[in-house]
């Protein structure tokens, strides 16, 4: 049985334009290829591009979250941290995460 995998990337200054940046597409190409080569089946993309990494207030994130809950997702992978987090002050968010991870039962995953 193959797991599935949510692929998130964040980029926190939107630079205006309509498509993807280059860091987005280089993100998505990148844990793309991690996911297929370690057999995962892509659940979805989720894309905060312009959002700050310094809270967890980011639309994308959220939803994520929510397919975590509904047992869409077994496995996060981020590529790097410093895409995830941007701030010492997240500490204690990222405990909470690390929280939450245990209860629902997903492995966040950073891809380096």
């Amino acid at each position: 049985m193959s797991l599935h995998a949510a692929l998130y990337c964040r980029l926190s200054i939107d630079d205006g334009e309509s498509q993807e940046s280059q860091s987005i597409q280089s993100q998505k190409k990148y844990l793309s290829d991690y996911a297929k080569k370690n057999g995962y089946l892509i659940r979805g993309f989720y894309i905060d591009d312009g959002f700050s990494g310094t809270n967890f207030n980011r639309p994308e994130f959220n939803r994520m979250l929510n397919d975590i809950e509904k047992g869409l997702i077994e496995d996060i992978f981020i590529q790097e941290n410093f895409y995830y987090l941007c701030d010492v002050e997240d500490v204690e968010s990222s405990q909470d995460l690390d929280d939450y991870e245990a209860e629902e039962g997903f492995t966040l995953k950073f891809v380096v």
